[in-house]
């Protein structure tokens, strides 16, 4: 999945600047670490959105209701999702919402959220060589490190990485106002401090007072 793209982002001024984040990501399973959108969240004060808690909360429901069958629509998920965000947002608080959303018909979900709540909206490429996210998405698979566990999936979770790849789409704006591209083979202060530096290039930084300080002390 390794493609090399340009970030970009719109100009902002004083009162944009004041807008609350909606952070999403793009690429594959195993393109980051399994923590990062969590530390990412912690690190910049963010409410933590996850597609996978929301699958497994329905999941579970289901399942005390009786019902065997683990279809579950993206829709309801997203629905969910959008109400958990929309209050959160509304009120000036950023967001990282922990889902991948890899074509331009996904990525209308958080763009409408935004618009919605009067947020900016910040997509992560994860760019990662293919067989470091499959190397990840093995040892998390032997580890049964996910939210929900492997025997409860669908698809098995290397089958479900090889499948992402041909969804994954670079955004060509889309009423995005900024694309940071990420290299992903890195460890998570690898992936938050290339996001500071960015963050400063697009005047960003200026949201926060501690973006110069060094991660994991």
């Amino acid at each position: 999945m390794s493609m090399d793209f340009e970030d970009y982002g719109r100009v902002l001024d004083d009162k944009t600047l004041e807008k609350p984040l909606l952070i999403f990501k793009i690429g594959v399973l195993g393109c980051a670490p399994l923590e990062f959108p969590e530390v990412l969240a912690d690190e910049y004060d963010a409410e933590l959105l996850s597609s996978d808690l929301v699958r497994k909360a329905i999941m579970e429901q289901k399942e005390a209701e009786g019902s065997k069958s683990r279809n579950i629509d993206v829709k309801r998920i997203r629905n969910v999702l959008g109400a958990q965000a929309e209050p959160i947002l509304s009120a000036g608080d950023d967001v990282v919402l922990d889902m991948f959303v890899n074509g331009p018909r996904t990525r209308e979900f958080p763009v409408r959220l935004a618009e919605t709540t009067g947020a900016l909206t910040l997509a992560l490429w994860v760019n990662t060589p293919f067989q470091t996210a499959i190397d990840r998405v093995k040892q998390w698979t032997e580890e049964d490190a996910f939210p929900i566990p492997v025997a409860k999936w669908n698809v098995p979770p290397i089958a479900a990485a090889k499948a992402m790849m041909s969804n994954v789409v670079w955004p060509q704006h889309e009423g995005i106002d900024f694309v940071f591209n990420l290299r992903g083979e890195t460890d998570t202060d690898g992936l938050l401090e290339q996001f500071d530096a960015k963050l400063e290039h697009f005047g960003l930084a200026d949201r926060y007072d501690f973006v110069d300080e060094p991660h994991g002390e």
